[in-house]
């Protein structure tokens, strides 16, 4: 799934530079020392969870700002909910769509930056 994510990414008309993690001890480290323009993140990772990440990078002044887009194969109310509660951004389900999926980071990106 993250290779098909940065793949998808970098389609866009503006190429991101994409950092991957394995999972979610790692992506925390990585955004901390990256400060990213968007982090996407899959609810289900090893280790920490989606939601256990959003929730650490809420908390931290450096992080609380960075917009978050969390991919997810779940589809009840109460994850979502949850995400949303944790500080997620926007949820798209799993499997992907590309068109969509550019269309999320990129209003993700306008609202957030201005691009």
């Amino acid at each position: 799934m993250r290779s098909l994510v940065a793949t998808a990414l970098e389609l866009l008309p503006t190429k991101p530079v994409v950092v991957e993690a394995n999972d979610g001890s790692e992506a925390l480290s990585k955004v901390e020392g990256l400060n990213p323009d968007l982090v996407i993140l899959d609810l289900m990772m090893p280790g920490l969870t989606g939601f256990d990440v959003c929730e650490r990078l809420r908390k931290d002044l450096r992080t609380a700002f960075i917009p978050i887009l969390m991919l997810t194969a779940s589809t009840d109310e109460e994850s979502r909910s949850k995400g949303f509660m944790v500080g997620t951004d926007d949820f798209m389900n799993k499997p992907i769509s590309i068109p969509e999926l550019h269309g999320r980071v990129t209003r993700l990106l306008r609202r957030t930056y201005g691009l």
